[in-house]
């Protein structure tokens, strides 16, 4: 198999495992009601995050041991930087979306709307 078609395979099988997590989560919060869906969300972000800068490490103690791994370098700070902000991303709207259901709730328990 040459290089094309392995890194081909490899954007597939990446892709394939995205929609597995995502069907996974989906159904597991399906059933929650907000607060605990709020929770696990933000629960599993940090695991991710968690997880991502564990081989973030280790990907850069490699690097350090390449010799030319100027591009490499180059190429993982701007990987890393979309999944910050992806990171960030997620946090503030979760967050701010979590506040705006609560205060929903609360508007209404007040007779409100």
């Amino acid at each position: 198999m040459n290089r094309d078609t392995q890194m081909v395979e490899l954007i597939r099988e990446m892709a394939a495992e995205y929609q597995q997590k995502l069907d996974a989560l989906i159904s597991a919060t399906n059933s929650m009601d907000s607060n605990s869906f709020w929770k696990t969300i933000r629960a599993h972000g940090e695991r991710t995050l968690d997880r991502f800068r564990e081989v973030q490490s280790r990907f850069v103690y490699l690097l350090d041991r390449m010799e030319n791994s100027d591009s490499l370098v180059k190429a993982f700070r701007n990987l890393s930087r979309c999944f910050d902000e992806m990171q960030a991303l997620f946090l503030v709207m979760s967050d701010r979306y979590f506040q705006d259901v609560l205060n929903k709730k609360n508007k209404r328990r007040e007779g409100g709307q």
